[in-house]
């Protein structure tokens, strides 16, 4: 992300990137699928347990959502 430890130690702070600008940086940097795994966490904030709980229907396509069972018996 470009961002030292001495950056961090500065009283002005670099500006963060934005989503447009982190995305290519972590698509160069992992597979096609590891890519897909990355996107799927920072589109649905979802846990590690959820994604692994997915099942084929737990997807509507029409409606793009995606159903998750996630720790706590927690689902959203």
């Amino acid at each position: 992300m470009g961002v030292t430890a001495e950056d961090l130690l500065n009283s002005v702070k670099p500006p963060a990137p934005t989503f447009a600008e982190y995305i290519p940086v972590v698509a160069a940097a992992v597979t096609q699928l590891d890519s897909l795994i990355v996107r799927f966490h920072t589109e649905t904030a979802a846990r590690r347990g959820g994604a692994l709980a997915l099942r084929p229907k737990d997807l509507d396509e029409e409606q793009c959502l995606v159903y998750l069972r996630e720790k706590g018996e927690t689902s959203r």
